[in-house]
């Protein structure tokens, strides 16, 4: 579980959903095996912590805890750089694809 800030938790849940409803599909109409949802598990819990964890945990720091005027600077400097760099404004906007799992049924 992740906290709100930034949404993540819902977001991540939406591909958590896509995945596992293709996978279940495939499992009751028996064109998978119940050993998909292992991978389903483990791939997921792969994203949430190398991904949405991460992020959420940031975006709280940045927003409820910034107590400090110099981390807060490189912070807001940071944030500033979407104004003028466009690939850094991509990268950015872009970041919930990370939070996708593709398709477990593909070989």
């Amino acid at each position: 579980m992740t906290n709100p800030t930034g949404g993540l938790g819902l977001t991540s849940g939406l591909f958590d959903m896509f995945v596992l409803y293709e996978a279940l599909a495939a499992i009751v109409h028996g064109d998978a095996k119940e050993s998909i949802l292992d991978r389903y598990s483990d791939e997921r819990r792969r994203v949430f912590l190398q991904f949405a964890s991460p992020r959420a945990t940031e975006n709280k720091r940045l927003i409820y805890h910034s107590t400090d005027p110099a981390r807060l600077e490189v912070d807001l400097k940071r944030l500033r750089r979407l104004e003028t760099d466009k690939d850094f404004l991509l990268q950015s906007v872009t970041f919930t694809r990370q939070l996708q799992t593709p398709s477990l049924l593909g070989g």
